[in-house]
Parts: structure tokens; sequence; C-alpha cells
């Protein structure tokens, strides 16, 4: 069985009564419309769950999990934040998919997401090869997706569906970077490595939208 998107993700344990936990729900069930909506078209979406030892527990049924995050780091409540170049190397050295795709764990997708991915890079991919007819010269293409929503979660209020999350009208453009779609064999190592960029710290994200693009 053959991939086209390898999606990398890192969940971490979580109190199932959190509203955090409501939230990654609606999310994984997000990543999991938009995988079988693909599925339909023969475009076929793998998950692979990266987690420090202590969060093994929190990989969902429907992901793989990778070899344990040994790098992280510890913020001032405690909370192990694993390195994003370990997590990125993880899904460069044992995912299958043609392309990588990362999201943080509350970034939720459209029903079309991998579907949209796919049509830019095959076109791309083909027009490149119209123009050179050299596959090894061709340029490779990285996508990055972001939308914004203002759905609220409530603790102990009514818990809103899928559908209804996906149809809030959106507030604006988010200011970061969380959702990138790249070619997993051509990720520069530098992005690659354990390093002191962690999830959860802001700047990670400029600096791959910025090393991506060299």
């Amino acid at each position: 069985m053959s991939f086209f998107f390898t999606h990398v993700f890192a969940p971490y344990a979580i109190a199932s009564s959190s509203i955090a936990s409501l939230e990654i729900g609606l999310v994984y069930a997000s990543w999991q419309q938009a995988a079988d909506e693909a599925a339909k078209f023969g475009v076929r979406v793998e998950f692979l769950a990266c987690t420090l030892f202590k969060d093994r527990g929190a990989v969902p049924p429907f992901a793989r999990k990778a070899t344990n995050l040994s790098h992280y780091v510890q913020d001032a409540r405690g909370h192990t934040l694993p390195s994003i170049g370990e997590i990125w190397g993880k899904g460069v050295s044992e995912g299958t998919g043609k392309y990588l795709v990362y999201t943080n764990l509350d970034i939720g997708v459209a029903k079309d997401l991998y579907l949209r991915a796919h049509k830019l890079l095959t076109s791309e991919e083909a027009s490149s090869e119209a123009r050179g007819g050299d596959r090894s010269a061709k340029q490779e293409m990285a996508l990055e997706f972001t939308r914004v929503q203002s759905a609220k979660l409530r603790a102990g209020g009514p818990v809103p569906s899928l559908a209804a999350v996906l149809a809030h009208p959106q507030v604006g453009r988010h200011p970061g970077h969380d959702c990138f779609v790249v070619p997993r064999l051509s990720v520069p190592a530098l992005l690659a490595t354990p390093s002191s960029l962690v999830v959860g710290m802001p700047p990670w994200g400029t600096m791959y939208h910025h090393g991506l693009q060299a």
C-alpha cells in the first residue's frame, strides 16, 4: 500500500475532561474525515504519531506510532516540550508518503485539504516536467495551509459537531505557520534534526517557513 501523504503530529497525554481534549477530538475527526474523502479518489494518507515515552498512551487508534522522541525542554510549569526538528526527522525517516504533512495539534482541516494539496502538487510536478523534462532538475513545491476559526469550546457546554466547527466563519489570516505540506525526502537536514526549537515556541514556524523557501 503506497501513501501520497504522511501526516506527522505529536500527541500528548491530557485529561479527558478538559476543553483541550474536546478540541483535539474535533481536530482528529477532521483529519480522518479529510483522509477518508481523499481515499475515495485514490489519494492515501497515513498518520504518524511522534511522542515522548511518557505520552505513548496518547497515540490515537488511527495513527501509527513512531519510535519514541528523546529530545525536549521543560517549561516553567513542568511541561515537557519535544523538539520540532526531531518530530520532522521521524516523519522523514519513518514515514512512507511522498509528501510530509505537519500540523500542530490544535489545527483541524477542511474536508478537501488533502485533495486540494494533491491537485496542486501533482499539477506543479506535471508543469515542471513539461518545462524541463529532467525530473532530477525539477523544483520541489512546499505548501502551507492555515484557516482561523472562532468557534468557542466551553467546559460543560454542548459539544459542537465537526460540521458546525468547519462551517463557522473564519475571522482572519493566522499570523503563524501551523500546517506544512512538503516533499518528504527533500526536507532540509537542518529542519529534520533535533534542536532547541520546540513545540509551543512560536518562532519555530517562521524559521521553517523561511527555511523551506531557501
